[in-house]
């Protein structure tokens, strides 16, 4: 009976290993995700194209620089996360692998968890990438030619 006890015991407690595994398990399903690389390039594009469009306006180009690439980041990293959490279980039992993955001693929770710690893992490289991208756009968009506006002003007071 001690023997059985000890067994359930062991299966039953918490393992970070498998919640490991069940993370980079879904980490790779998700990569492979078209949609993921679909989503990560337009907001990359959204991110770059944002230094000309700063360039149109002639006050605060840095504000709206930031304003729109930190914008993009938080759309795309929030449609990122609802489309692989929508997909995470719905996606596991279409392909039959829950049923193997919880026939063995793994736990309900520690499953989910992993499954979870999959999308944030995915989230935070997502993240990331974007926000490389943002820091390579900033000095980018310093060193680019300003618009002149002294001609402008002079032609307005040549006219008067």
């Amino acid at each position: 009976m001690s023997n059985e006890t000890a067994a359930l015991a062991r299966h039953r407690a918490f393992s970070f290993s498998r919640v490991l595994a069940i993370t980079v398990n879904t980490l790779t399903e998700l990569t492979r995700l078209k949609v993921f690389y679909v989503l990560l390039v337009f907001a990359l594009l959204l991110i770059g194209s944002s230094m000309f469009m700063a360039q149109f306006t002639f006050q605060q180009e840095f504000q709206i620089l930031k304003d729109i690439s930190l914008g993009a980041m938080s759309i795309f990293t929030s449609l990122l996360a609802i489309v692989a959490t929508a997909r995470l279980i719905p996606q596991d039992i279409e392909d039959r692998t829950v049923y193997t993955i919880l026939a063995k001693p793994v736990p309900r929770f520690e499953y989910l968890l992993g499954k979870i710690g999959g999308v944030l893992l995915l989230l935070a490289i997502s993240t990331f990438v974007m926000g490389a991208a943002f820091l390579l756009v900033m000095p980018c968009a310093r060193s680019a030619p300003q618009p002149s506006t002294s001609t402008s002003s002079r032609e307005l007071s040549s006219s008067t």
